[in-house]
């Protein structure tokens, strides 16, 4: 029987963009006879069986895709899922199992990110080990390898704030048929709501333990007298401690008691993205191993790909010595060339990462939506909501031109990066296709003042039938502690009509262009 087919917007979206033939790699999770797709990336022989450990554990190739200008020429492959992309003015997909080298049709559901993380929640482990070897490639090839004999069996997790404890053998601290979407309602439970990047997403929080004590040995043990063995020599050490930092996609009804070989698979999963950099810098250096710098492990989570993608940086290595490798990644998983997304700064931001009574993040999310039916553009990623008297200085009355300046300045850093100016309020309303382009092009945040009080639009939503327009105003004039329900509630950032403009002032607008690059 085959299995139902579910396949992410983003992956849709991504392939049908696509004017160019192409074949490549489809990822996903497989749970309870449903296959779902989330994934992809374009196909390379030397480089497929690396990709897929750069995505959360549980992640894995299921099936390739191949993009034709005509309907012709199907493959046959080893994979299960076929899915085939016939290019033109409107793109074709069409998905097939591939049963007895024969293909069978199959009915693809679209899957929206909503759905998706309703369906699964992400558990994120952090964990040390010590890296300690004889600074040698074949070495440090063995001691990364014997790193996993730390694992199996001799690890337990805890998830955090809850007296949580998965063994090898059993669960302690909760039902023993509890399943991961019990244990996340229990740990979130009286969390207050935290706006993330640009999608909120449920993540346990997990640690791991080593076991100090030692195995019971049913057999008689011998006695002797202890032996030491002095070897007087000169020794030099590679000596590390590696900070691993390893994401799962679970299904929340998936029991708890199924979930601790999935978290040592992480940890493995983790393990070989950082050998594979330690090893190219250690080979870079020509063998100096002083020269190795501490491999740090980033988690991004893209809007386009709808899912995150694990990435591992020297601590030393620039932005630009990595431009080459960034490149490669947004050509292999189909992403635009125009605006970085794999930089230090385009990290996600989870929970407890962001300071309490920091400026928040992206307070324009969870607004009631627009009526005005028209096409709508939104400022893309994320930036930090400034507004009177903040970090203790008492601007009220004074400082809402460069508080927005500060909203767009972090825009800017965040990405890791002239329209004619109205001369009146009521000529804000006449640059909606100017400011619909702005955001669709570049998708930066506006600052808008001069006469009177400045503002931040961070997205316009411009109905090219009727001419009306409404616009997404961040107002930096409130005054408060960091409450998204109050500073949503209160109308400080929301969708506003043309009366919101004074028509009698002139109005200043900074429309930050956005470099072309990764």
């Amino acid at each position: 029987m085959k299995p139902t087919l579910k396949i992410s917007e983003t992956v849709i979206n991504r392939l049908t963009s696509v004017r160019e033939p192409c074949l490549g790699n489809l990822f996903g999770v497989f749970y309870n006879k449903t296959q779902y797709i989330i994934g992809l990336c374009l196909h390379f022989d030397d480089e497929n069986s690396q990709i897929v450990q750069h995505f959360p554990t549980e992640v894995e190739l299921c099936g390739i895709f191949e993009l034709k200008d005509t309907i012709e020429n199907v493959i046959i492959t080893d994979n299960p899922l076929y899915l085939k992309v016939t290019i033109g003015a409107i793109s074709d997909v069409q998905a097939s199992f591939i049963v007895n080298n024969k293909l069978e049709a199959a009915t693809i559901d679209i899957l929206t990110e909503e759905y998706l993380y309703s369906q699964f929640l992400h558990i994120r482990l952090k964990a040390q080990l010590p890296l300690i070897c004889n600074p040698a490639e074949d070495n440090i090839k063995d001691a990364l390898q014997e790193l996993r004999q730390h694992f199996e069996g001799k690890v337990a997790f805890q998830c955090q704030k809850e007296h949580v404890f998965l063994l090898e053998n059993g669960i302690n601290g909760i039902s023993s048929d509890s399943t991961v979407g019990d244990l996340c309602k229990q740990q979130l439970m009286g969390n207050d709501a935290f706006n993330k990047n640009n999608t909120t997403l449920d993540v346990l929080q997990v640690d791991m333990f080593k076991k100090v004590s030692q195995e019971v040995i049913t057999e008689p043990k011998k006695n002797h007298a202890p032996i030491l063995c002095v070897d007087k020599k000169k020794y030099e050490s590679l000596v590390m401690v590696l900070n691993l930092d390893a994401l799962s996609l679970i299904h929340r009804n998936l029991p708890l008691k199924n979930v601790y070989e999935i978290l040592v698979s992480s940890l493995y999963r983790n393990i070989v993205i950082i050998k594979r950099t330690i090893l190219k810098h250690f080979q870079q250096s020509g063998g100096d191993h002083s020269k190795i710098s501490y491999p740090e492990i980033f988690h991004f989570y893209p809007q386009e790909c709808g899912h995150f993608v694990t990435r591992v940086y020297s601590k030393n290595e620039s932005e630009c010595s990595l431009e080459r490798d960034r490149k490669n990644l947004h050509s292999r998983l189909l992403l635009s060339p125009t605006h970085p997304i794999f930089r230090r700064v385009n990290k996600y931001l989870f929970k407890g990462e962001h300071h309490n009574n920091s400026p928040l993040i992206n307070p324009h999310e969870g607004v009631k939506p627009t009526t005005n039916g028209g096409d709508i553009g939104i400022a893309r990623g994320i930036y930090k909501y400034y507004h009177y008297n903040q970090d203790k200085m008492e601007d009220n009355g004074w400082g809402c031109a460069y508080r927005s300046l500060q909203t767009l300045a972090s825009w800017f850093h965040l990405q890791g990066n002239g329209l004619d100016l109205p001369n009146s309020g009521e000529e804000v309303a006449a640059k909606g296709p100017e400011l619909l382009n702005h955001f669709q092009m570049h998708g930066s945040p506006i600052m808008i003042g001069g006469g009177v009080l400045a503002h931040t639009i961070l997205g316009v939503d411009y109905n090219r039938q009727t001419g009306s327009i409404k616009f997404l105003i961040l107002d930096p004039h409130y005054v408060g502690n960091e409450n998204l329900q109050v500073i949503q509630n209160k109308g400080w950032v929301g969708w506003k009509g043309p009366e919101f403009w004074d028509k009698t002032a002139y109005y200043n607008m900074c429309l930050p262009q956005v470099p072309r690059c990764v």
